[in-house]
């Protein structure tokens, strides 16, 4: 994605999520469930609907069933701090490079 710009598919029932994990090699099969009564998204996240993380060495997506919230957290090489949170409601296309995603 560093090298070229990728056009992110969106899906009927998950959105642009397993177009965008593919696109930065993180695997299904790292999704971690969590639920906080704490969160500041409580109008989105419950114990029926847990906000699933995914991950790599370097990524985290976090999605939330039927919210239209889709969240990237990634490093850099310097390992500073670089962060996305976008809303993905329409089926746009969604094209992420270097730059931050804009649909």
């Amino acid at each position: 994605m560093d090298r070229d710009d990728v056009r992110l598919h969106y899906g009927t029932s998950h959105g642009y999520l397993e177009s965008l994990l593919g696109a930065l090699n993180i695997s299904r099969s790292s999704q971690v469930l969590v639920f906080s009564k704490t969160s500041l998204q409580t109008d989105v996240i419950s114990p029926q609907t847990p906000r699933a993380i995914y991950f790599n060495d370097d990524t985290y997506i976090g999605w939330i069933p039927n919210s239209g919230l889709l969240e990237i957290v990634t490093m850099d090489a310097d390992r500073d701090r670089f962060s996305i949170r976008s809303r993905t409601l329409t089926a746009a296309p969604l094209i992420c490079s270097a730059r931050p995603c804009a649909a």
